[in-house]
C-alpha cells in the first residue's frame, strides 16, 4: 500500500479506479506527536512473523470478486553493517475476475530494530503483459540514494530529505505494533511517499478505535485492536494483535466505494 499501496493494487486499468483516495472519519482527539528516534517506538518488542492474507474484492455496484489474489508477509531480525534491524518482505498476486494472474510484486523494507528508523527499501513490480519495473533506497537522516529501473534503465539521484519513517512504503502497521497499543491513543507521525517524489515527507494520523475478536484463519479468532486511519492513498482499518503475527486483518476503502479485504488464511 503511485504509493506502496497504489502500486500493490495498480495491476492495470481495471484497478486504477481503486487508487482514488478517499475521505474517512476526522482525527479530534489531541494526537501524540511521534519522530524518528522518540522513546515512544518499541521495536525491540515485535517479533519474527510470516503471515499470508487472502484479498477479497468489493466493488461499488455491490458486485464481488472471492479470489482478488494473495499476500504474504514475514519480518525476520538482520545485521546491517552490524546494526540490528528488522527485515520486512512482502509479496503479492493479484488476480483479474476470470482468476488470472495480472501481476506480482515484492517490497522489502529495512529498518532499524528499536526506532524503525529507515535503512533501505526495495520494490519491484512484474505486470503481465507489461514492463518490469523496481526502485531500491537507501535512507541517510539528511539524503536519500534512489535507484530507479525502468524499460531495463536505470537512473541513480541523491535527494535531500529529512529525518522520517518509511510508512507509505511497506511498514505500515508494524509501526503501529511497535507503539503503545492502549484504547483512544491516536498518534501522528511523519512519513515518506511512495511516489515519483520518495523524499516528499507527510503526516500520518492514526488511532485505535476499539478491541474486538476477529477471524484469524489458522488461529481461530483472536484478540484485536482496531485501529483507523485516513491516509494520502485512502481509509485504512487494522485489526492488530498483540502477539506475533500482529496484523490480523486489513480494509482498505477508495473514493469511488471500492473496498479490499485482507484476511488471514
Amino acid at each position: 500500500m503511485g504509493r506502496v499501496w497504489m502500486r500493490m493494487l495498480l495491476v492495470g486499468g481495471a484497478w486504477l479506479g481503486l487508487l482514488i483516495p478517499t475521505a474517512g472519519v476526522a482525527q479530534e482527539k489531541a494526537s501524540t506527536k511521534v519522530a524518528v528516534g522518540d522513546a515512544v517506538v518499541h521495536g525491540e518488542t515485535l517479533k519474527p512473523f510470516t503471515n499470508k492474507w487472502g484479498m477479497k474484492l468489493i466493488k461499488s455496484d455491490g458486485s464481488i470478486v472471492q479470489d482478488g489474489g494473495f499476500w504474504t508477509d514475514e519480518l525476520e531480525a538482520v545485521e546491517i553493517n552490524g546494526r540490528p534491524c528488522w527485515r520486512r518482505t512482502q509479496r503479492a498476486t493479484f488476480k483479474k475476475s476470470n482468476g488470472e494472474v495480472a501481476a506480482t510484486n515484492k517490497t522489502v523494507n529495512v529498518f532499524d530494530r528499536k526506532t524503525l528508523e529507515p535503512v533501505t527499501r526495495e520494490f519491484e513490480l512484474h505486470s503481465v503483459g507489461g514492463e518490469d519495473t523496481s526502485v531500491k533506497i537507501s535512507f541517510s537522516s539528511s539524503l536519500m540514494k534512489v535507484e530507479n529501473t525502468q524499460k531495463g534503465k536505470t537512473e541513480v539521484k541523491e535527494l535531500a530529505t529529512t529525518p522520517a519513517f518509511d510508512f507509505y512504503g511497506g511498514v505500515y502497521a508494524v509501526l503501529w505494533v511497535a507503539l503503545p497499543l492502549r484504547p483512544g491513543f491516536t498518534a501522528t507521525f511523519p512519513s515518506y511517499t511512495e511516489d515519483e517524489n520518495p523524499e516528499k515527507v507527510t503526516l500520518v494520523t492514526y488511532e485505535i478505535t476499539g478491541r474486538e475478536k476477529v477471524e484469524a484463519g489458522r488461529l481461530g479468532k483472536v484478540e484485536a485492536w482496531v485501529v483507523e486511519s485516513d491516509t494520502m492513498i485512502g481509509f485504512l482499518k487494522y485489526w492488530i494483535s498483540e502477539e506475533a503475527p500482529y496484523i490480523i486483518r486489513m480494509d482498505y476503502k477508495a473514493k469511488d466505494g471500492t473496498t479490499w479485504l485482507l484476511t488471514m488464511t
